[in-house]
């Protein structure tokens, strides 16, 4: 709280413009609080009418989003007066002033108290000028007090009224809606799994990837590998995978495409992993991955832990790869976390859901896709749950070779986040920090790009993607033609 609250000098701060705001009785309460000032941010003309014979009371405006918090920021007390309504009318004033540390006084509608309690507010009886007045001045002899009530409800937005707990607030209210568990079957005792692989140029790494998938301790019944040139598949032969099925498919170029062809092929399996091919899984992965889906029938989806992710720099050879996870002990206390969604380069599925709610990866994300996995798994969220299984554990190569160029990439970096915005499966709000964040990233690493990464391509298709987006032109299939 401010150092005048201390003094006696205290400014009180309404805002809305809600027809429910009951400017009425705040004037009634500053006309007995004579020595304070009270300042109403409202457009509206029962506010001005309200304040029109109040001398200590002052209309004033919040234009944009500097001056509301130079508003919030004056402010000693923010006061939200309603009369009796339905809709939990004042809420948002609410929590713009518990974040900026502002103590706030409310009327007691009802509502209000299911998001901040009365250890969190000061609430008033609605349309009670007497009570709203000496509400303000308990604030000015004890601001302790109210400083302490005001980090009461900083808590309580961090840990509850946030948009992660109203996300997971609704994923619970569709499972229980839903309730999958009393409809989807626990996985058999032995459990078919599928693995598959979408791979463009990497054929000696997927030797190598190969065969350490036959060295896996449960062993899948099946290996799924779509290609699009022959030489993506030079030297794989079922030899490298004895006691496996080979199965070898040519498909149309593009990760959704080539993972769609993969799902088509796996119908009869209880659980599909898909793994990049430059990713390598620690021995007892796929063990972990049907514990984990044992766990609960709600569990759909599953990513597992990238010990070391060769993506984030120039990238790892197979060897590091293997010795990393030679080393590596296993975690006899690993968790499962519900994520946002899987990482695409080891994420497994099972195959029933796919099945009833018919899922597929969207192809007008093409070539390397950008955000397909999460687009895929977020499709399958509202169903059950996706995890992160902290027990299936392996490296991820990040091989440079097979990409798409730096300027597509840049393009879909854009595109791809936006059009699953209006699709629906990514929100709005994460969207624009993704693409705002990638392209101010390829702006200042442009200067000294990276030897592995191309900078300036990205930056080059960042900005072609800005102009198509202003345009009304931007889509995600246009990088085909750049």
């Amino acid at each position: 709280m401010r150092e005048t609250c201390k003094n006696g000098a205290l400014n009180i701060l309404a805002l809305g413009n809600d027809g429910h705001r009951d400017w009425q009785t705040l004037c009634e309460a500053a006309t007995l609080l004579p020595q304070l000032q009270f300042f109403i941010a409202s457009t509206t003309r029962a506010a001005r009418v309200a304040a029109k014979s109040v001398p200590n009371v002052k209309i004033v405006r919040a234009y944009d989003n500097d001056s509301l918090l130079r508003l919030y920021n004056q402010a000693d007390i923010v006061v939200v007066p309603l009369v009796p309504d339905e809709h939990v009318s004042g809420i948002t004033v609410i929590e713009e002033a518990v974040i900026h540390g502002v103590p706030v006084i409310a009327s007691d509608c009802g509502g209000l108290t299911d998001y901040f309690d009365h250890d969190c507010l000061t609430y008033v009886p609605s349309e009670d000028a007497a009570a709203l007045a000496s509400a303000i001045r308990s604030i000015q002899t004890d601001p302790e007090a109210a400083r302490v009530k005001t980090e009461r409800g900083q808590k309580r937005m961090r840990e509850c009224i946030n948009s992660v707990a109203y996300a997971e607030q609704h994923v619970g209210l569709s499972r229980d809606l839903l309730d999958p568990k009393s409809t989807r079957p626990p996985l058999p005792d032995n459990p078919s799994v599928v693995v598959g692989i979408a791979t463009s140029g990497r054929a000696p790494i997927l030797r190598a990837l190969l065969s350490d998938i036959g060295h896996q301790t449960v062993r899948p019944a099946a290996v799924v590998i779509c290609y699009r040139n022959p030489s993506d598949i030079e030297g794989i032969s079922e030899d490298l995978l004895p006691g496996v099925s080979l199965i070898l498919l040519q498909g149309s170029r593009g990760l959704p495409a080539q993972r769609n062809v993969i799902l088509d092929h796996s119908e009869n399996a209880d659980i599909v992993l898909f793994l990049d091919d430059d990713f390598f899984p620690q021995a007892d992965y796929i063990r972990a991955v049907i514990e984990v889906f044992r766990q609960d029938p709600c569990i759909l989806g599953i990513t597992g832990k990238v010990l070391a992710d060769g993506a984030r720099g120039p990238g790892y050879s197979v060897d590091h790869a293997r010795a990393f996870l030679a080393r590596e002990v296993p975690d006899s206390e690993a968790k499962t976390v519900d994520v946002f969604n899987t990482y695409g380069c080891n994420m497994a599925f099972r195959m029933d859901a796919i099945r009833r709610y018919h899922l597929c990866f969207d192809e007008k994300l093409p070539l390397y896709a950008w955000y397909e996995d999460m687009d895929f798994s977020r499709r399958l969220l509202p169903q059950g749950r996706i995890v992160r299984a902290e027990a299936a554990t392996g490296v991820h190569l990040g091989s440079k070779s097979g990409k798409t160029s730096g300027v597509r990439l840049g393009y879909s970096q854009i595109a791809n986040p936006v059009y699953l915005a209006r699709k629906g499966t990514y929100p709005w709000d994460h969207a624009l920090r993704s693409a705002g964040r990638h392209t101010l990233i390829n702006i200042v690493r442009s200067i000294r790009p990276e030897s592995w990464i191309d900078r300036r391509g990205r930056m080059n298709g960042n900005w072609r993607a800005w102009k198509d987006l202003l345009l009304g032109r931007l889509d995600p299939e246009r990088i085909s033609s750049i």
